[in-house]
């Protein structure tokens, strides 16, 4: 029994002594792509709780078992991991900046949140979504795109805004148009003056609780426009075209030239004066002189040919023949 005692002590001394063997202390620094020290940067012994922290010079140290994994995290930075090897006892690290996306990313107020971390109603649209349609304004990107916004166009006219109302109207004598903001600051000038091509994304903040931080001047909504910036990385250059065709709704009319036109209008002064005035022209051979004669006086008042107004026509309502247009209507 003493025997056994023994052996179990002296094997227990044995690997004691060998795990203490196997731990070694390792240090360094951690530093940023600029190359400063970064300040509380988690580096943790992966598979277990041991872990320590950078101090304000970015310096690091603690005991890692032989053939462990150190994991350095910091926010904002990608993720490093490290195998400690026997003989290496320092191991400086630099962290490069963390380029992972957000999923959705909307802008609120004087800042950008998650969509989903939002409590309010906002609904947003992105460059890529501006671009699959083909507008001239960034705004009527919106119409259709989300519930409770209404884009009316007020009249045709190339450069005219629309009217914009986020759910309904809120005034019948005050002004029922959102605020509009951009980068940032609140922006009075003709919106149709943004280029739709400059818009990063557009977001629209439809209630009080996702509007609060703007006032009373959110009282109808607010619109935030945040446009394109400079991102590092090679120079490109985008070209898009728009194309089309058009074509009459209905056959092209058959149309008269000037001749057929004068001798058109005659026809129709005469058979007038047989109709509604029977009494002073009795007969055809009236009518017909008196429409040659006062045709242009009485219906057309303009003699574009070198005639004489009464010479115009022959007594069958013909215009004659060597009537031509004069010079100066040609010229006008």
């Amino acid at each position: 029994m003493k025997q056994t005692l023994l052996s179990f002590f002296v094997g227990s001394m044995i690997l004691t002594s060998v795990a203490f063997a196997q731990e070694k202390k390792v240090a360094g620094r951690v530093v940023g792509a600029d190359g400063k020290p970064l300040v509380g940067v988690t580096i943790v012994v992966k598979g277990s709780n041991q872990a320590t922290q950078t101090d304000s010079n970015g310096n690091y140290s603690f005991s890692v078992p032989t053939g462990k994994i150190i994991v350095f995290k910091s926010l904002g930075y990608g993720e490093k991991t490290l195998i400690v090897k026997e003989g290496a006892s320092t191991f400086n690290v630099t962290l490069e900046d963390s380029r992972e996306e957000l999923s959705e990313v909307v802008v609120v107020a004087y800042g950008t949140a998650k969509k989903e971390s939002l409590t309010g109603s906002v609904s947003s649209i992105g460059a890529k979504d501006l671009e699959k349609r083909p507008v001239t304004n960034a705004f009527a990107a919106l119409e259709g795109s989300a519930a409770g916004i209404q884009i009316n166009n007020t009249s045709g006219m190339p450069g005219d805004e629309p009217s914009i109302r986020i759910r309904g109207f809120s005034s019948l004598n005050g002004s029922n148009d959102p605020l509009y903001v951009v980068d940032g600051v609140p922006f009075g000038g003709d919106i149709s003056d943004i280029n739709p091509n400059d818009v990063e994304s557009i977001s629209v903040l439809k209630d009080a609780s996702s509007s609060a931080l703007y006032g009373s001047r959110a009282s109808n909504g607010v619109i935030i426009i945040t446009t394109k910036k400079g991102k590092i990385g090679r120079s490109q250059v985008n070209v898009s075209t728009d194309q089309g065709f058009y074509s009459r709704g209905i056959a092209e009319y058959s149309r008269v030239n000037d001749r057929q036109f004068m001798e058109a209008m005659w026809t129709g002064y005469r058979n007038n004066l047989l109709s509604t005035n029977s009494k002073a022209y009795p007969t055809t051979e009236l009518a017909n002189a008196e429409a040659s004669k006062s045709l242009i006086s009485n219906y057309l008042k303009l003699n574009i040919y070198d005639k004489e107004d009464n010479k115009l026509f022959d007594e069958n309502g013909k215009l004659v023949s060597d009537a031509q247009i004069k010079m100066d209507i040609v010229t006008i």
